[in-house]
């Protein structure tokens, strides 16, 4: 009884399929994937103190597996805003960066969606006084594949500031809805 019991059990280890003792593990990020990365330069249209201004600003990530972006921006605000300070005007000034994420959505097709948030601070300004600021602005964007190189971006989002303490302005004169357009640059 005790051979015939030893029989079967080598007999089914040694007919059992070769695929169950060599299971693959399963993991959140798998053991190869693509990356890259880009550069790109934006110009966002926005309002600042009710008045239409213009942002120029570069922008960079790494590309993880074609989906999530990791990355950095920065944004200036191009002269005109004026603002009255009692009898005077001044001139009003802003600049903004920080991280960057992104995800893509579709990333293989011509034309797909990519949602972005930037997180840091910068600076507002009236004048010759200067305050820093906080700023996160989520968006979207709607990317065109011009070329394997070569992307362009329509969009747009809201900027929150929060932390202005300058004369006459408040965190709403610079928390806005803004229009962008960017040229990203780079291996995707």
């Amino acid at each position: 009884m005790k051979r015939l019991l030893s029989a079967a059990i080598v007999l089914s280890v040694l007919a059992a399929p070769s695929h169950l003792g060599a299971q693959q593990e399963r993991t959140l990020v798998r053991g190869e994937f693509d990356h890259g990365g880009f550069g790109a330069g934006v110009f966002k249209g926005s309002g600042v103190a009710d008045q239409f201004a213009g942002f120029f600003g570069a922008r960079g990530g790494w590309i993880l597996d074609h989906v999530f972006v990791l990355g950095a921006g920065a944004y200036w605000m191009g002269s005109g805003v004026q603002a009255s300070v009692g009898e005077a005007t001044e001139s009003v000034d802003l600049w903004y960066g920080g991280l960057e994420i992104e995800f893509i959505s579709g990333w293989s097709q011509v034309y797909h969606i990519t949602f972005v948030t930037l997180i840091g601070g910068g600076s507002a300004g009236l004048g010759d006084e200067s305050d820093g600021i906080w700023t996160t602005e989520p968006g979207l964007n709607m990317e065109i594949n011009v070329t394997p190189y070569l992307r362009l971006d329509f969009g747009g989002g809201y900027r929150f500031v929060w932390g202005v303490d300058l004369p006459g302005l408040s965190d709403s004169d610079f928390s806005q809805f803004f229009g962008q357009i960017s040229l990203k640059f780079g291996a995707f």
